[in-house]
């Protein structure tokens, strides 16, 4: 009897497009006893080479081990609630495995049908639209603060608008009253800046990055302090690329702020710009190589451990108190970088320092 019904389950499902493995437990053992066309071409697995092991062929380095074991116990059953799992195909690719099981019993084995589903692609979209929506969020986010902050900047303006004829005759206050009025309308300056660069811009541009960094030097040295040395040096006939220069200022914005930060007794921030040829399979899928522009910003800080070296560019993560930082700074100069098929890599190590290295691709025209 067991032996029929063995015969019409695997009958039942071996012309289905899902890929479905069919097990039988008995004494406890659980034994694979056939699979279909659809199961060995979404693993490469033969029923022969499954016989004996079953799903751990399919482990790797990302399996989550706990939950495979569960999937194997003869009572795990999914009909409600299938399972995630990361498995691997015959020749190393990994995919995202969605698994239902089913029981069926008789007196002296149990069968169990498994349909396993590849649905790496569609949490890929889910992932992607996650990400879209926590950046609409950020720049909503980011819209308020700058604004509120602008108010707080035109109250200081009034006000030390208002006392500034009232402290004529006395040159010291005079002087103070002037320098909060100017720091103020810098302020406002900045503010305006950071507005535009949540605005889209109808077209990039050729931009010569040298000359960039350089017309932003003074910016950057109002957001550093006075103990942090700023150095810039860029590579001769440094190609041209094609970005928005708002968008660029706002990544070296960051990269100071977060540099600052890092280096609370002071040290140097280095910005350094060279042109360089990478492979296309680095950055993009196109098989042709390309021209890079590398922007490289090194800072002498503190530096990081590898733990939060995995986690910096996710959006509102952060190492800084809830007063100084809203851990949306990398995530913003990741997404500035990756629109424009641009890469970005992080190097640091505690008490070492950290180095941003930022590749953009390049004009075929170089600026000399």
């Amino acid at each position: 009897m067991d032996r029929e019904i063995t015969e019409v389950l695997a009958l039942g499902l071996k012309f289905l497009s899902e890929a479905v493995l069919l097990t039988e437990t008995q004494s406890g053992l659980e034994t694979v006893i056939f699979v279909n066309q659809a199961f060995e071409r979404l693993s490469g697995y033969s029923l022969e080479e499954l016989r004996e092991r079953g799903l751990m062929l399919l482990r790797g380095s990302e399996t989550d081990r706990q939950a495979l074991r569960g999937l194997l116990h003869p009572s795990f059953v999914a009909e409600a609630a299938p399972l995630d799992i990361v498995l691997y195909k015959k020749d190393g690719t990994p995919f995202r495995d969605r698994v239902k099981v089913s029981t069926v019993e008789t007196a002296n084995k149990q069968y169990r049908v498994q349909v396993h589903s590849d649905v790496t692609q569609q949490k890929e979209i889910e992932k992607r639209f996650i990400l879209a929506q926590k950046r609409e969020a950020t720049r909503h986010l980011v819209s308020g603060l700058v604004h509120d902050f602008n108010n707080l900047l035109t109250a200081i303006l009034v006000y030390s608008g208002l006392m500034a004829p009232k402290v004529k005759g006395d040159a010291q206050l005079q002087r103070y009253v002037d320098e909060v009025h100017n720091s103020a309308e810098r302020g406002g300056q900045l503010v305006a800046q950071l507005l535009n660069l949540g605005r889209e811009a109808s077209e990039p541009e050729m931009v010569d990055l040298r000359e960039l960094v350089e017309e932003n030097s003074d910016l950057l040295k109002r957001v550093l302090r006075e103990d942090i040395l700023l150095s810039i040096h860029a590579g001769p006939n440094l190609k041209r690329v094609r970005v928005h220069p708002g968008r660029i200022q706002q990544v070296l914005l960051n990269l100071a702020i977060n540099a600052r930060d890092a280096m609370p007794v002071g040290g140097e921030l280095s910005i350094q710009l060279s042109n360089g040829e990478y492979p296309a399979s680095a950055i993009h899928t196109s098989s042709v190589p390309r021209s890079y522009v590398r922007l490289s910003v090194r800072d002498t800080g503190v530096g990081m451990d590898s733990e939060t070296l995995t986690n910096i560019f996710k959006p509102f993560f952060t190492t800084k108190s809830k007063d100084k930082g809203t851990g949306l700074g990398l995530f913003v100069v990741r997404t500035i970088v990756e629109q424009y098929e641009g890469r970005i890599d992080t190097e640091s190590e505690p008490g070492k320092g950290t180095t941003f290295t930022i590749l953009l691709p390049a004009e075929s025209r170089a600026e000399n």
